[in-house]
Formats: C-alpha cells, structure tokens, sequence
C-alpha cells in the first residue's frame, strides 16, 4: 500500500485511467520481478535456519562461469529497471550490486558463503520499489499542489 492508495483527490490532479494502467503494469512488473530475484537469492531455506538462498550460490558453484550466468539472470532486473525510467543513479548503483555480486562471488567456497548472504537481485528489486514509490509520491504531491494553486 502506497500514498496514492490511502488518499481520495477527485478533480484536477487526479489519477488519470491512464495512470492508473501504467501503476497497476509497474506492480505486475515488480511482482515478476521480485518473483525472479527470490528464485536467485531466496527460494530455499537451509533446514533449521532462517538463512535463504537461491539459485545464484548453486550455480556459482560452478566456477567462474556459475557466476557469470548468475550475473546475467540479475542484469534482468536492470534491464528491467531502466526500462521503467529509473534514473542513471539507480541504474550505476545496481549496476554495481550485481559486479560486487559477481566478482566476490567468483571466490572459491567463499564466494557461494558470500552469495548467499549478499543478495544482489533481492537488493536490486528493493531498490526499485522505493525508487517507483518515491516518484509516484512526487507526482502526486505536484498534482495536489496544482489543483490547490
């Protein structure tokens, strides 16, 4: 639940049906992205633990091309997030996320400890999220403001 759920405005800055089908596309988008970054990072639970893991540690026991793969499958969701307009910023900072994911990782033993630990696509989907949460709270509040003005 967002702002834009908890707040009645009718008239002039209001959502538009046009805005609302773009929102409802961005949560379908975030839902299968998020979907994707639990299957790499967090699909299983080590048994008597709260430690998650996903696919990413098991194929980074491969080496160097384990990780690599992994790497790719995560540049989905960058892909994904530029796609939705996230700005340059968050594209770089996931962007690195996924190289932090990629190079430590690729250390023998330590790596797969460190991929299932870190989390890149998890981290990544995250930071989309609030990125798109934080712009919608934004047109809002300048939607509101020019109705008032």
């Amino acid at each position: 639940m967002d702002i834009t759920d908890t707040i009645d405005v009718e008239g002039p800055g209001t959502w538009s049906e046009e805005q609302d089908e773009l929102r409802a596309q961005r949560g379908a988008a975030l839902a299968r992205l998020d979907g994707l970054a639990t299957f790499l990072d967090a699909e299983w639970r080590i048994p008597g633990t709260k430690i998650r893991f996903g696919l990413d540690p098991v194929i980074s026991l491969v080496p160097v091309a384990g990780d690599l793969a992994g790497g790719l499958m995560a540049a989905y969701v960058i892909h994904q997030a530029a796609r939705h307009g996230a700005p340059r910023r968050l594209i770089l900072q996931m962007m690195m996320n996924v190289g932090i994911d990629v190079v430590f990782g690729s250390v023998p033993i330590a790596g797969t400890v460190f991929d299932v630990l870190f989390k890149a696509s998890k981290r990544n989907v995250r930071l989309l999220r609030k990125h798109l949460e934080e712009r919608d709270i934004l047109d809002l509040e300048a939607r509101m403001s020019a109705r008032r003005d």
